[in-house]
């Protein structure tokens, strides 16, 4: 049985070392790259919850590019996946659902006081997934 790597991304500027990273180290690994578009934790379910329909559409498409452009240097294919949520939540979710072996993400390295405001993604998936994370910096 061959691994499933999942590596979520975002608008960072470590997408591609991100995506080369999961390529490099799972080689013969199938690796998914998953985009979460943010949905706010209070919103009421239903169409108006969703994000505007440029960002579903093109933000997406455009870090997807970047994506298999990288995979496309390795000669490697991926696939690609947008959902729609809280994004630690979902990516968690999303592991647990598609039997994931292992995560891959970045970190955008906050410290002091923005990270207790804002929170870390990386973290807090890194404390409750049941795989090996790798947090590329």
């Amino acid at each position: 049985m061959s691994e499933h790597v999942l590596v979520p991304i975002d608008e960072t500027s470590l997408l591609e070392d991100v995506v080369a990273y999961a390529l490099e180290r799972y080689p013969e690994a199938e690796v998914t790259v998953l985009h979460v578009l943010t949905v706010a934790e209070d919103a009421p379910l239903g169409l108006e919850s969703a994000p505007a329909a440029e960002e579903w559409r093109d933000t997406p498409l455009d870090l997807f590019e970047r994506a298999e452009e990288v995979a496309s240097d390795y000669g490697r294919e991926i696939e690609t996946i947008t959902l729609f949520g809280q994004t630690a939540r979902t990516i968690l979710e999303y592991e647990q659902e598609a039997g994931v072996d292992a995560i891959v993400l970045g970190s955008h390295g906050r410290h002091g006081l923005e990270r207790l405001l804002i929170g870390s993604v990386a973290e807090t998936i890194a404390q409750r997934a049941s795989v090996p994370v790798t947090i590329v910096r």
